[in-house]
C-alpha cells in the first residue's frame, strides 16, 4: 500500500501593489531614467537603462558589469525596480551626446541607496568631454558629477577652467535612501542640496565643456571605468537648464515618497505579485484557488494559485524491483534556485498516517537531472521489506 502527502511550512506575507509618480515639472528635461525602462537579460541582469525622455539615448554594458534589478516594496504597497551596483565593477555606459550635454548650465537629480560605509573614490554619476573651454583634454577626466571621496564625504562637484574641481560636500546621513541634487547655473557656481536640505554653494566653476565624450552611473567616467558605487539607484534625472528651487523641490518630494521607505522583497513576494495575490489571499498557507495546495506548495512546485486546476509539478510513487529487492519509489520535482527562494524539500516515510509519525529513516536518494529550465526532478526511494504497508511525503519548507 502507498501514499502520498504534501505538508508546508508558514510565513508571513506583504501586500503588493504597484505605484507610478508623474514628474511635476520637464522642462528643458534631457534625461529620464527609472525602473520601468530597462532591458533586461540573463535573469534580472540590466543590459540597458532606457532615457524615457525620447532622445534616444541609453546607459549600456557589457555582460560581465551589469547590476542587477531588484523589486523593492515602500510603506504605502508600491513596488519598484532599482538597479543594485555591487562596488567592484557594475557600471552602466552613455555614448557621447554633444547635442544635449555640451554647455555648462545642468540640474541632476538621483535617488539612491548607499551600501557600504566606506564609499571613498567612488561615483554615483559622472561626465567627460574632449574639450574644456576650448582646450583638449584626454576625454577621461569627469566635469560634472557626484561621488564619494575623502573621508567618506558625497560630492557634488564641477570642473573649473584650469581644470581642478569644485565641490559642495555632505557626510551621507546613513544607508537609508536619499535624494542629491547638484545644479550647475551657467554662471559659475554649483549649488547641491540633499533630501531637500540645502548643502551650500562653490563658485569658479568656470568650465565651458564641449564634445561630451561619455557619461556614467556607478562609476567615474574616466576612459577606463573605475571608483565602482556599491550600493543602490532607482532614478537619475537630468535637465539641461538651472531649475527653480521650487521646481527642483517638487520633484524631489516626489521621489522621496517614491523610494524613501522601500524595503527588499522576498523571493516569494515577488511570485504572489506575478499572480496578483493581495491580502489574505497571499499568504503562505491560504489556497485561494480552492485546490488541495495552498499558496507553499503551489510556490514550491510552480503552480499557479489562481486556476485550482494547475497545482504545479506534483510528486508521485510507485514501486519498482532493482537488484533483486523491491522499493517504494518517490519522485518529486524541486527548483533549481530553491535556496535562493527560502525553499527546502525534504521526502518523509511512515507505516501509518498518525500526526508526528513522519521520518527520513531508511531514504535514499538515487537520481537528480534536470526537469526543464526551472526545476530538477529527485528520485527517491525506501524498502518494501520492512513495513507492509508505507506512505510517502514531501515536507516543502520556506525561511527567509
Amino acid at each position: 500500500m502507498n501514499g502520498k502527502r504534501m505538508a508546508t511550512g508558514l510565513v508571513s506575507s506583504l501586500l503588493i501593489a504597484s505605484g507610478s509618480f508623474a514628474l511635476p515639472y520637464t522642462n528643458n528635461m534631457i534625461a529620464h531614467f527609472d525602473g520601468t525602462s530597462m532591458t533586461l537579460t540573463n535573469g534580472n541582469k540590466v543590459a540597458r537603462w532606457l532615457n524615457q525622455t525620447g532622445n534616444g539615448d541609453a546607459w549600456t554594458v557589457t555582460s560581465d558589469a551589469q547590476p542587477l534589478a531588484v523589486q523593492l516594496q515602500n510603506d504605502a504597497g508600491d513596488t519598484y525596480t532599482v538597479l543594485d551596483f555591487d562596488g567592484v565593477g557594475n557600471h552602466l555606459t552613455m555614448s557621447g551626446d554633444t547635442n544635449n550635454y555640451d554647455g555648462n548650465t545642468f540640474t541632476w537629480i538621483i535617488a539612491y541607496k548607499n551600501g557600504d560605509t566606506n564609499q571613498d573614490g567612488k561615483a554615483l554619476f559622472g561626465t567627460a568631454y574632449d574639450h574644456i573651454n576650448g582646450g583638449t583634454t584626454a576625454a577621461n577626466t569627469g566635469t560634472w558629477q557626484t561621488f564619494a571621496n575623502s573621508g567618506n564625504h558625497l560630492y557634488v562637484a564641477g570642473r573649473s577652467a584650469s581644470g581642478g574641481f569644485k565641490s559642495v560636500s555632505t557626510y551621507p546621513p546613513d544607508n537609508g535612501w536619499h535624494v542629491i541634487s547638484g545644479k550647475w547655473d551657467g554662471s559659475n557656481r554649483l549649488y547641491a542640496w540633499l533630501d531637500e536640505n540645502y548643502l551650500g554653494k562653490t563658485s569658479g566653476v568656470d568650465a565651458h565643456p564641449t564634445g561630451h565624450h561619455r557619461s556614467r552611473i556607478g562609476s567615474g567616467a574616466g576612459a577606463t571605468a573605475s571608483g565602482f558605487f556599491k550600493g543602490m539607484i532607482a532614478e537619475v534625472i537630468i535637465f539641461k537648464e538651472s531649475v527653480a528651487d521650487a521646481d527642483r523641490l517638487a520633484i524631489e518630494d516626489e521621489l522621496l515618497a517614491k523610494y524613501s521607505t522601500l524595503s527588499d522583497l522576498t523571493p516569494y513576494d515577488r511570485w504572489t505579485q506575478a499572480y496578483d495575490l493581495s491580502g489574505a489571499d497571499s499568504a503562505m498557507t491560504n489556497n485561494p484557488d480552492g485546490d488541495l495546495a495552498n499558496n507553499l506548495a503551489e510556490y514550491a512546485l510552480g503552480g499557479d494559485p489562481t486556476n485550482s486546476a494547475d497545482m504545479g509539478h506534483l510528486p508521485y510513487s510507485e514501486t519498482v524491483e532493482d537488484g533483486g529487492s523491491n522499493w517504494f519509489q518517490f519522485v518529486y520535482y524541486m527548483r533549481n534556485d530553491a535556496v535562493t527562494r527560502g525553499l527546502s524539500y525534504l521526502p518523509q516515510v511512515s507505516s501509518d498516517l498518525v500526526a508526528g509519525g513522519w521520518a527520513t529513516n531508511g531514504i535514499s536518494t538515487v537520481g537528480v537531472g534536470t526537469f526543464d529550465s526551472e526545476f530538477d526532478s529527485v528520485t527517491s526511494r525506501v524498502s518494501t521489506a520492512s513495513e507492509e504497508a508505507q506512505f510517502m511525503n514531501l515536507l516543502m519548507e520556506f525561511q527567509n
